[in-house]
């Protein structure tokens, strides 16, 4: 009975760390023991129920908590200032975002949590300057614009980048070089970066279904509109007829037209005669096509969407005069500040904590 019981308290190794905080080299094993738990949950692909999800979102909190304490990072210093250990801390708040995702009970908070994260996990990286510039479009259209959709061309961008990404990996995994170590956690952010993208997508999408949903339930009208929609009468299915196999006959390329019915384009099926009478109704039609609005209409048309073209575009200069102007001020004040911080630092590196205390003699 005994074994049992240590056997089962063994099982996690996070149980046996009882204090408010980690360690530094305890947060290290913590990690990589909620980083492998997050890794299970892509592969078993199956809903944990809550009470796991749960688990690992506070064993990440205390994990965060405890980088903050032991100031693992500071706001003035650089990503090649970071120590290769500290590197992977930065993907906490994607795993918080990730794992908020997938649970289902009250489902629209967690989703809004798991944004919270998310978005919280770009914004840190974007101050490393790890986001480049078409993720960071996408974020801030997420962000700005619930209606965005991505378009073709930018799927098919990120999808082939985070594979190269993925290869990478795979291959710098393979050879478990230590000089490797920093490229590898790297890589992994990459990753998460893309994955991050998909996963607000995701939640903006099905927030608004959720919405749509409890708008249904608590408005009258909005239910009494939405069971018209789903009361309408279905079109009638459209029936092609489509000619049995036949060994015996003619093949259809060496066929003679002698009135027999020719099958043509996608299964629709023609009589010769009925092609005939089509082709002579269209004997006495102009040879182009016929106008469908009158020469004011087609003004009154054009000068209104060269009005809405030259709005939208003053409308965007001014939003990039503002941005710019609104990045001047950020960068400059930002600027100043990282330096205060960075002499701070140095001071601090100069004059160890008590050095000037002469005990008061």
């Amino acid at each position: 009975m005994e074994e049992q019981q240590n056997s089962q308290s063994s099982s996690n190794p996070l149980e046996h760390f009882h204090s408010d905080f980690f360690t530094v080299d305890e947060i290290s094993k913590a990690f990589d023991e909620v980083q492998e738990r997050c890794f299970r949950y892509d592969e078993e692909c199956t809903d944990q129920g809550i009470a796991p999800y749960m688990k690992t979102i506070g064993d990440l909190n205390k994990i965060q908590q405890s980088i903050i304490r032991h100031s693992l990072f500071s706001i003035n210093e650089e990503l090649n200032e970071i120590a290769t250990e500290n590197l992977k801390y930065l993907l906490v708040p994607y795993y918080m975002g990730y794992v908020y995702s997938r649970i289902n009970e009250d489902r629209k908070k967690k989703l809004e949590f798991s944004q919270l994260f998310l978005s919280e996990f770009l914004k840190l990286l974007n101050h490393y300057e790890l986001v480049n510039k078409e993720v960071k479009k996408q974020w801030k259209n997420l962000s700005d614009d619930n209606n965005y959709q991505i378009t073709r061309d930018e799927k098919i961008a990120t999808y082939k980048e985070q594979k190269n990404l993925e290869n990478k990996l795979k291959n710098l995994e393979k050879i478990k070089e230590e000089s490797d170590r920093r490229e590898i956690i790297t890589t992994q952010i990459n990753i998460c970066i893309y994955k991050s993208i998909d996963l607000l997508r995701s939640n903006v999408q099905e927030v608004e279904i959720l919405d749509y949903k409890e708008k249904i339930e608590n408005d009258p009208k909005a239910k009494e509109q939405h069971e018209k929609i789903m009361n309408r009468p279905l079109p009638k299915p459209t029936v092609t007829k489509i000619s049995k196999p036949d060994d015996k006959s003619v093949p259809f390329m060496l066929e003679q037209n002698k009135g027999k019915v020719d099958y043509l384009c996608h299964g629709c099926a023609y009589t010769m005669g009925e092609k005939r009478q089509e082709l002579m109704q269209q004997v006495f039609t102009p040879g182009t096509t016929m106008p469908t609005v009158s020469l004011d209409q087609l003004a009154d048309i054009e000068i209104g969407n060269m009005q809405k073209m030259k709005d939208s575009e003053e409308a965007a200069k001014k939003r990039q005069q503002e941005q710019e102007d609104a990045d001047s001020d950020r960068d400059s004040v930002g600027d100043a500040k990282q330096e205060e911080a960075r002499r701070w630092d140095d001071w601090k590196d100069e004059n160890e904590k008590g050095a000037g205390n002469r005990f008061g003699k």
